[in-house]
């Protein structure tokens, strides 16, 4: 089974898992680099945002790279102004980005 599509994005739909651990219930937001879900960390009991990056060129992974660096030093920031940050993994090709789940969309 293909896990990406023709342009790069991860698919998946509700009740499929990640990395064995976070199970998918919606699509929360679709962007050019990647699709964001509402998924349920079963370890930590907790929902949250989980952003797959899709596939790209290398030269473009060297960036996220370079941005999950920097996202990581804030990692450990308590202010009620930041989105806090849960760290990352590789799943099926794409980064993973684990973000805390909101009620609005940062853009609004």
């Amino acid at each position: 089974y293909d896990f990406t599509d023709s342009n790069g994005f991860y698919k998946a739909s509700k009740g499929d898992h990640i990395a064995y651990r976070y199970e998918i219930h919606e699509v929360i937001g679709r962007g050019s680099f990647g699709v964001v879900f509402k998924a349920f960390d079963w370890k930590d009991n907790i929902f949250l945002a989980i952003k797959v990056l899709k596939r790209s060129s290398s030269k473009l992974k060297l960036k996220e790279m370079e941005i999950l660096d920097y996202l990581n030093r804030f990692k450990t920031c308590d202010s009620s102004k930041m989105l806090k940050y849960y760290g990352s993994l590789k799943f099926r090709g794409h980064i993973c980005l684990k973000f805390e789940l909101l009620s609005v969309s940062i853009r609004q």
